[in-house]
């Protein structure tokens, strides 16, 4: 439901910043007058999403709510040593709600944020800590939909281990799951989940798999009602773990074991716990990226190839709409001499409807869509950009 008038959407077009590290200048981002029209996919322009352009911008996450608000994190790099975690957010429309928010600006050094929201648009964000030298943590924060905090932040996972690669998820009252990965030893990484209460107190700790084998890249999902999936990469193969709201196993679901190296997958939900996974795959020569459905009884739907040209496609993340069956893959699709992110559509058969360029000199994307059949992707820029001169986090607004 995106209807923009031109003079809105050109100031959008120049408040945003983006981020990276130091690169050639890439292509102006450009205004582009709109009349007034449902979009029918991704927009044309990418909306500046920083409004601080000090410091380099990225690793941005998003997340969205039923009544249509959004949340943008991401990770603002004062130095090597000192990184913060910023936030916007967007109301239906994909206009910005307030200012910039701080979610946590400490001297320590703290990054890779990922976000989840409930069904009232209040939203938990986590990130990762460097507690010292090898030693990881992931900690927490709440906020209201109006962007006040709750509370203090929350220890979410810390250990002797190093605890990182965070996901999350939650339900429509407000209960979240965390997945993430710990080092146990050496090259010997596990992955393992917590349920948390609406309040962030603990309801539990889940073992995904803590095998001798090197488990990591989790991802989970959530149902309005609680039900959630949690898929992850098991030794270059993707499983898929199915859980009530108790947090009590389902099934563990075996998504792609071939003999070729499967990682990086990416697991969204719909309202009935019907899922879609996605993930990379080797070709021997690049890599690709294939998806799958899981039904909210465990079926497994036939392997999808979505996106299999010369350039090397990673790094899927995929979203599914609330209630049609359609779903949103954003990828980064690059070549020799060209960083890319694209975002492809899928319908409820399974059939490309398109496959859309967010833009070149970009990367870290991730995507999220509403019960409106509206997306939003959001990519930091690698390097300079006419709105920010070391880079920043742009966003792009499009409907299923």
């Amino acid at each position: 439901m995106f209807s923009f008038f031109r003079q809105t959407f050109c100031q959008w077009a120049r408040s945003g910043t983006r981020t990276g590290a130091q690169a050639p200048p890439v292509r102006r981002l450009e205004c582009e007058a709109l009349e007034d029209r449902t979009l029918l996919s991704l927009s044309g322009t990418a909306l500046l999403v920083n409004s601080t352009t000090l410091h380099p911008q990225n690793q941005p996450a998003v997340a969205t709510s039923p009544i249509g608000r959004s949340v943008v994190v991401w990770t603002e790099n004062k130095t090597s040593t000192d990184r913060d975690i910023k936030a916007q957010l967007y109301d239906f429309a994909g206009h910005k709600v307030g200012k910039e928010l701080t979610i946590t600006g400490t001297r320590n050094n703290e990054y890779n944020p990922v976000v989840a929201m409930d069904g009232k648009g209040n939203f938990v964000v986590v990130w990762t800590i460097d507690f010292y030298a090898s030693d990881k943590d992931l900690w927490g924060a709440r906020f209201r939909s109006d962007g006040t905090r709750i509370g203090s932040p929350f220890e979410v996972a810390w250990s002797p281990h190093a605890e990182y690669d965070p996901s999350i998820a939650m339900a429509g009252n407000g209960a979240f799951v965390v997945s993430y990965t710990q080092v146990f030893s050496g090259s010997d990484t596990d992955v393992y989940a917590r349920l948390f209460r609406a309040d962030n107190t603990l309801v539990r700790t889940i073992t995904l798999s803590d095998s001798t084998r090197p488990e990591g890249q989790t991802s989970v999902a959530m149902t309005p009602d609680g039900r959630f999936d949690v898929a992850y990469n098991d030794k270059d193969n993707i499983v898929l773990q199915r859980f009530n709201k108790y947090g009590t196993r389902l099934a563990t679901e075996v998504i792609a074991n071939s003999s070729r190296l499967e990682r990086a997958p990416d697991v969204a939900m719909d309202n009935n716990g019907n899922a879609v996974v996605a993930w990379q795959v080797s070709s021997g020569t690049d890599w690709n990226i294939q998806a799958r459905r899981v039904s909210s009884t465990g079926t497994l739907g036939s392997v999808l190839n979505l996106a299999a040209t010369a350039a090397l496609e990673t790094a899927p993340s995929v979203a599914l709409d609330p209630t049609d069956g359609k779903f949103v893959l954003a990828y980064q699709a690059d070549t020799s001499s060209t960083k890319s992110v694209k975002v492809t559509e899928v319908s409820a058969s399974n059939s490309i409807v398109r496959t859309s360029l967010f833009g070149t000199g970009v990367t870290d994307t991730s995507v999220c869509v509403n019960a409106n059949h509206s997306y939003l992707v959001v990519a930091s820029s690698i390097g300079r950009t006419t709105l920010d001169a070391d880079g920043g986090v742009f966003a792009k607004l499009g409907q299923l």
